[in-house]
C-alpha cells in the first residue's frame, strides 16, 4: 500500500507527459494540419490518436493506483523452466 505522497509522486508522471504532449499537439501540430497538406493533417490526426491513447492510460494508471491496485513484488521470482534438451524450451 501505497503512500498519499508515494501515491502523488508516481502520478505526476504519466500526467506530466499528458499535459507536455498535449501542449506540443495544440501549440504545434494542430496550426499546422489547419492550414497544410494532406500529410500534415494525417500526422496531425494520429498524434491526436496518440493523445488520447496516453490520457486514457493516464487514467487507468490513476485509478489504480488510487485504489491501492498497485502491484505488490512477489516473495522470489520463479525459476526457469528448462527444456529436455538443456535450453529455456523456446526453439
Amino acid at each position: 500500500m501505497l503512500r498519499r505522497r508515494q501515491q502523488v509522486a508516481v502520478l505526476v508522471a504519466p500526467w506530466a507527459f499528458v499535459v507536455v504532449f498535449s501542449a506540443i499537439w495544440l501549440g504545434v501540430l494542430v496550426p499546422r494540419a489547419l492550414a497544410g497538406p494532406p500529410m500534415v493533417v494525417l500526422i496531425g490526426v494520429l498524434a491526436g490518436c496518440a493523445l488520447v491513447t496516453f490520457w486514457l492510460a493516464a487514467v487507468t494508471f490513476s485509478r489504480d493506483v488510487l485504489g491501492d491496485r498497485w502491484p505488490q513484488p512477489s516473495a522470489a521470482p520463479a525459476p526457469p523452466t528448462v527444456g529436455p534438451h538443456g535450453h529455456g524450451g523456446l526453439r
